[in-house]
């Protein structure tokens, strides 16, 4: 399947199909206001698992705490290997995030 070149996130989200929670590191954590450790702490301490959809995915498929984003999703490349690879597997086309 020819997935078709994508410069942009939006309304996709196929990277975040199976996050369940957002993927810090350790070391990450620590730096992240108190807020944010203790929601982490909740979605880990509720059963969220990985092979679910990123608990930091709105509605309109975008991240709701894009500015604490981990380091993971800061590096995953925008068309690239991984990106496409997430598309391909979750069916998506990655123009208007619906699944063809």
């Amino acid at each position: 399947m020819e997935l078709q070149v994508i410069d942009n996130c939006n309304d996709c989200g196929a990277c975040c199909m199976d996050a369940g929670i957002p993927p810090f590191e350790h070391e990450e954590l620590e730096l992240l206001p108190n807020n944010i450790r203790v929601e982490i702490d909740h979605y880990r301490k509720s059963g969220r698992e990985p092979k679910m959809l990123c608990a930091w995915v709105d509605s309109d498929m975008r991240c709701s705490k894009y500015e604490h984003r981990p380091k993971l999703c800061r590096d995953f490349e925008v068309g690239g290997r991984g990106c496409r690879a997430s598309r391909l597997r979750y069916g998506f086309d990655g123009l208007d995030g619906s699944n063809d």
